[in-house]
């Protein structure tokens, strides 16, 4: 399936209706994504049409200029796609996982774009835009709990904390604590945490983050 944009530049958010054909039950919508009726007209011939610009245009990252309108194109397809394959509703659906997976082995090793694909997928389930099921949104955050100590082994710090500081209030302390404890082994930069104290510039918002420094291990 492929959504295919109008026209318009990337950055405008005004209107801009796309036709999607590999849409899911309304069933599965109303159980998962229900956000997304708000930014879609009615079935017309098996297809409906989604105002990408308004969708979007909700999306933080992107509204900020930290992420391309591309990414979430493509994150979006790849929802609806996965989405689209269910016949009916699954209780403790696990989805996002393989998503991530799949994006993760398109580019072995690179944190950086998984950071990118991780908080692309955060913005899209927001409330904001698909308000998406709570099992879509922990099946996420318990991926990069799962990765989490690969990533902070290999990843620049300011990319594994971008991870951490990205996850929900309830998952977050979690989080901290697996890098932290992966961080001590990595000398060098548990020297440039702590001194710092937490006090670092996060990959994608250039910022340091205020969870990260109120964190009482360091």
């Amino acid at each position: 399936m492929a959504l295919v944009r109008r026209s318009r530049p990337s950055c405008d958010f005004r209107p801009s209706w796309t036709r999607v054909g590999a849409i899911p039950a309304h069933e599965i919508i109303y159980r998962y994504i229900p956000g997304i009726l708000n930014f879609s007209r009615p079935r017309s011939s098996g297809r409906l049409e989604i105002d990408l610009e308004s969708l979007f245009a909700q999306a933080p990252l992107l509204r900020a200029g930290t992420l391309e309108p591309g990414l979430y194109n493509r994150c979006l397809n790849e929802l609806l796609s996965a989405l689209y394959k269910l016949q009916f509703p699954i209780p403790q659906l696990r989805i996002m996982e393989p998503l991530m997976e799949k994006a993760r082995r398109l580019y072995p090793g690179d944190w950086e774009n998984l950071l990118c694909t991780f908080a692309c997928y955060g913005d899209l389930l927001d409330s904001d835009c698909l308000n998406a099921s709570p099992e879509l949104c922990d099946d996420l955050s318990d991926y990069i709990l799962h990765k989490l100590t690969k990533i902070a082994t290999q990843a620049p710090l300011s990319v594994s904390l971008s991870f951490v500081d990205l996850l929900e209030e309830d998952q977050f302390q979690n989080g901290m604590a697996i890098l932290v404890d992966q961080v001590r082994q990595r000398h060098r930069d548990w020297a440039k945490l702590r001194a710092s104290q937490g006090q670092i510039l996060l990959r994608l918002s250039n910022q340091p983050s205020k969870r990260i420094m109120r964190y009482k291990s360091l």
